[in-house]
C-alpha cells in the first residue's frame, strides 16, 4: 500500500476515486474537506464561512451538501455547540473506508 506523501497526493487521490452516487457539488465538498485534514481524514473543522468561501458554494448549499454526505455515510459529525455565546464550529470525520482507502498500522491513509 502507498502512503501520499503530500496533501497534494492525497487531494489527487480524493479526485480519482471513483463515487457514483455523488454528484459534483458533493464530491466538490469533500475535496474541500479533505484539504483539512490529517492523514487519518480525522480532526476536520472549518467553518461554515471557511468551506463557503473556499468551494464557491453559500453557506446555505454547503449545508445541503454536508447533509448529503452524512446521509450517504461519506462524513461523520459532530456538533461544535455554543460556548460562552458563540457557536463553535462542528468536527468533521472522512469515511476513508467508504472511499476504498485503508489505513497502515500507524494509521495514516494509503491508497
Amino acid at each position: 500500500m502507498k502512503l501520499p506523501e503530500s496533501q497534494f497526493e492525497l487531494t489527487s487521490m480524493f479526485i480519482r476515486t471513483r463515487t457514483p452516487d455523488l454528484r459534483a457539488p458533493e464530491k466538490w465538498l469533500l475535496v474541500v474537506l479533505s484539504d483539512f485534514g490529517d492523514e487519518s481524514g480525522k480532526r476536520i473543522y472549518p467553518s461554515l464561512k471557511t468551506l463557503s468561501d473556499l468551494s464557491g458554494m453559500s453557506k446555505r448549499a454547503v449545508q445541503d451538501n454536508l447533509n448529503k454526505l452524512e446521509s450517504k455515510g461519506y462524513i461523520g459529525r459532530s456538533s461544535g455547540g455554543v460556548f460562552n455565546g458563540q457557536n463553535r464550529t462542528s468536527t468533521y470525520v472522512i469515511n476513508m473506508e467508504k472511499l476504498g482507502f485503508k489505513y497502515d498500522d500507524k494509521g495514516k491513509v494509503c491508497s
